[in-house]
């Protein structure tokens, strides 16, 4: 850590919680997650936080980094457990319903996404949540 800086995560998680949670759950909600899981989802990745502090290191990256780190991990197993189980996905909750415009556009869009691998549909899902 760098003199004169104050850690991200100290005595304090209420407040790590209270600047992140909306952030992160709405992570999860537009990666299509149900509402009911994006909550259980957003308090894991905050208890994986707090149950071992040691594991984010401030001068590897932010906080936000760190948790979205976390979130992404944590919606994987999800997404691979949901699928087992034969759960679903929210269709509701895809980033393209935000825009409106015409359903026949909102499909081709969908489709094209879908096509890419994994980590391009990642980048774009986060580059539309946080610019």
């Amino acid at each position: 850590m760098i003199a004169d800086q104050e850690p991200e995560v100290g005595p304090e998680p209420l407040e790590s919680y209270e600047k992140y949670r909306t952030q992160l759950f709405n992570y999860f909600r537009r990666c299509g997650v149900r509402r009911e899981a994006s909550e259980d989802l957003t308090q894991a990745t905050f208890l994986l936080l707090l149950e071992d502090p040691d594991r984010f290191r401030p001068e590897r990256g932010s906080l936000r980094v760190f948790l979205f780190g976390i979130a992404r991990n944590l919606r994987r197993a999800w997404a691979r457990k949901s699928r087992w189980q034969g759960e679903s996905f929210d269709d509701s909750v895809h980033p393209a319903a935000y825009r409106g415009g015409p359903p026949e556009e909102i499909v081709a869009l969908r489709a094209a996404i879908q096509s890419l691998a994994e980590e391009a549909r990642e980048a774009i899902l986060l580059r539309e949540l946080h610019g």
